[in-house]
């Protein structure tokens, strides 16, 4: 039993062994001749004499020249930055800053203001008109506001109108020939364009354009024919027409007005306004009173037989300028 166990033992130690063997030739095989090779083309290859050496060192040389040349042609740094800065020059730190929409200098929200104007007639072939004028504007925000206008004027005759009825020869059209008295109303007023104003950099304000509408009442008056008769549909007492004077002033026959008459205008309006601090400015304005006229003209030679009447679209336009006084709001 013993003999046995020891004898296969044995055998199993012999088969270990030769499968170790047979490793250690196979390893063998594979490195043994990549031994062989390198030392085979260590010894084949030639000595470094003095010639390899004089190769290597004219190599060397070689590349440390185009290196060189390389540093010279290629601009450095510095020289890019010196081009770059007479190409465009620095600006300075203080002036580099560009806002696109700039803080108004003077602000008007809140703020209520006082303009009284001087106003006169513009455009008007038939009457000519001039007087005080004066509005009201409450600035809800920066370019909105809320406004209360009106006029009183002195109207007149223009030199053509005079010309025209002393001849005898044409006549205008009579509603063409109203003239307003007075006209008060309100309105709202847009700014949509607003900007500052600099002379030789020196700022002197903010300026502001606008455009307004409203609706307004007002008087009028038309001329009429001395003993001519008047409109029977509004009751006049006298039906007609008062005689004039007998005086002459200037050359001129004094002129008559059938009695005034309240009518219902609308407005609008554009300007300008300046303003150089925050209580001041200067407002310029054109406004058109519009209204429609309607004038009474009996035929010639009869009076009261047969009604006829003029119309007409006025366009009242007036050229408005005043100084302009600024209360409450924000201050700056």
């Amino acid at each position: 039993m013993t003999t046995t166990t020891f004898s296969r033992s044995l055998f199993a130690s012999k088969r270990r062994l030769g499968c170790l063997g047979l490793g250690l030739s196979s390893l063998a095989f594979l490195v043994l001749p990549a031994s062989f090779g390198s030392l085979a083309y260590a010894e084949d290859a030639p000595p470094a004499g003095p010639e390899v050496a004089e190769v290597a060192e004219v190599a060397d040389v070689a590349a440390t020249t185009e290196q060189a040349d390389r540093s010279e042609t290629k601009p450095s740094e510095d020289a890019w930055t010196s081009a770059a800065d007479s190409a465009f020059p620095r600006i300075a730190d203080n002036e580099e800053t560009i806002y696109a929409v700039q803080r108004k200098a003077y602000l008007l929200k809140g703020k209520l203001e006082l303009t009284p104007l001087f106003t006169s007639s513009f455009s008007d072939r038939f009457v000519r008109a001039l007087g005080p004028a004066a509005s009201v504007t409450y600035h809800v925000a920066e370019n909105f506001g809320l406004e209360a206008f009106g006029l009183f004027l002195f109207p007149s005759a223009s030199g053509l109108t005079s010309e025209i009825f002393a001849d005898g020869l044409l006549r205008p059209e009579v509603a063409k020939l109203t003239q307003m008295l007075w006209a008060s109303g309100l309105g709202f007023q847009w700014s949509p364009v607003y900007g500052k104003m600099q002379i030789f950099g020196a700022p002197l304000g903010n300026f502001s354009f606008y455009v307004g509408a409203g609706a307004a009442v007002g008087m009028t008056r038309v001329r009429c024919e001395p003993t001519k008769a008047l409109d029977p549909n509004r009751g006049f007492d006298p039906p007609v027409c008062p005689e004039t004077s007998a005086d002459v002033v200037d050359g001129k026959v004094e002129e008559v007005y059938e009695p005034n008459t309240l009518r219902v205008m609308a407005s609008v309006a554009g300007g300008v306004r300046f303003y150089f601090s925050n209580t001041i400015g200067l407002k310029l304005e054109v406004r058109d009173y519009i209204f429609p006229a309607r004038v009474y003209q009996p035929p010639e030679g009869e009076i009261a037989s047969e009604q006829v009447f003029t119309d007409a679209i006025r366009n009242n336009i007036f050229i408005n300028a005043g100084i302009s006084f600024l209360i409450g709001g924000e201050e700056n």
